[in-house]
């Protein structure tokens, strides 16, 4: 599940309703001070996720700029699930 819109883009009671059948662990990736405030998002969606892990790393990153200098986590995440 790949996340790029806030929720009140598609309807806050439809996100929600996807989020609740969705049953699969989901990792979400933001950075503290994101440049384009994603950060309020990626809590929000971790806080209606019925499996959610929110990953809050250091600096002023957004998307793929954080997964190779934070790999080592989102790999133990992925291999926590076997």
């Amino acid at each position: 599940m790949y996340i790029t819109r806030p929720p009140a883009v598609v309807g806050e009671d439809n996100v929600k309703l996807a989020l609740s059948s969705y049953l699969n662990p989901v990792l979400y990736i933001s950075s503290i001070d994101d440049p384009i405030g994603s950060t309020k998002y990626a809590l929000w969606y971790e806080k209606n996720s019925n499996n959610g892990t929110l990953f809050i790393f250091p600096g002023k990153g957004h998307g793929v700029v954080l997964l190779k200098k934070y790999s080592g986590y989102i790999l133990q995440f992925l291999k926590s699930l076997d």
